[in-house]
């Protein structure tokens, strides 16, 4: 599911995404509030909760530098406007 994401259905994707990750916190609290889980599936998901936080926040890392990008584009694209609407 993650790795299916793209820029074009980013937003489409990021909705799930955040269903299954309320999802999955929900899931991981219940679990480690067991008494039935042992100290390595504990730890094997511990694992598995980093990897996922850490790839959700790569992801939200690089939509913030493409957002920063796109707004130094605009900003300097409104610039030339108004030079050009200034030399006339």
């Amino acid at each position: 599911m993650i790795d299916e994401v793209t820029d074009e259905n980013f937003f489409k994707k990021f909705e799930r995404i955040t269903f299954l990750t309320k999802s999955v916190n929900k899931l991981h609290e219940s679990v480690f509030s067991s008494e039935n889980i042992n100290e390595n599936e504990k730890k094997e998901l511990e694992i598995l909760v980093k990897q996922i936080k850490e790839k959700f926040d790569n992801m939200i890392t690089e939509k913030q530098k493409l957002s920063n990008e796109i707004k130094k584009k605009l900003s300097i694209l409104q610039n030339q406007k108004k030079i050009s609407n200034y030399s006339r």
